[in-house]
């Protein structure tokens, strides 16, 4: 049997995504999803979201929750600023994120950036990394984090810098000595890493970070 509310709120899902021109696949990294899969399901009206991931959708749509549940007919009359989380678009832009990076390729490739997210346009950041690992913890930055970074090639000591060496891109504490470098995580359980010589020639500082966003906790 067919569930109507379901078939609506999937088409009202698919006909926003396509007029802010997301694919499936980016959408589904917005609000957490692993793969777009869930995405084609729920537009289809085959997957019935939970809450939670109504608000998510809501808030990468930048729409209201009742309009993509059919409560109201109208995205945009409401004032969108006092809904948590909901950033109306003519307040917002989007950011890349930068996925894996591919050897020998420009950082900024399009074939490196793996989605985009939606955010302020006043926060002065140029691109995003989704957090890898608890190397940042003490920090407050933890793995699945979005961090956001302002281009630049060069930082103070100190700073929290997303920085490539050779196809890997980390984030840590940056440090310039008279020997090398050093990228100093923010957890005990893990060194520093030291590096000299030509090696240290070879690191390449891509952003500052200016902030980050928890977001499964």
């Amino acid at each position: 049997m067919i569930d109507k509310k379901m078939v609506l709120l999937g088409q009202r899902i698919k006909d926003r995504r396509k007029e802010l021109d997301y694919t499936q696949a980016e959408l589904a990294e917005m609000v957490g999803y692993t793969s777009d899969s869930m995405i084609t399901k729920i537009e289809k009206g085959e997957a019935d979201p939970p809450r939670s991931k109504i608000m998510a959708l809501a808030k990468a749509l930048m729409v209201e929750p009742a309009f993509l549940m059919g409560w109201s007919d109208s995205e945009g009359n409401a004032d969108l600023s006092k809904i948590p989380g909901i950033i109306p678009l003519h307040k917002a832009r989007r950011i890349p994120i930068v996925g894996t990076i591919a050897c020998g390729s420009p950082v900024w490739a399009e074939e490196n950036i793996s989605s985009y997210y939606i955010v302020d346009k006043h926060l002065n950041a140029d691109f995003c990394l989704r957090v890898k690992g608890d190397s940042m913890i003490n920090e407050g930055i933890y793995e699945g984090d979005i961090a956001f970074f302002k281009k630049t090639s060069t930082v103070e000591n100190g700073a929290i810098a997303a920085v490539l060496i050779g196809c890997e891109a980390t984030l840590k504490r940056f440090y310039k000595t008279d020997k090398g470098i050093i990228l100093q995580p923010a957890n005990d359980k893990y060194p520093p890493r030291i590096i000299n010589g030509n090696d240290a020639e070879e690191i390449l500082i891509l952003g500052k970070l200016v902030a980050h966003l928890h977001t499964h906790r």
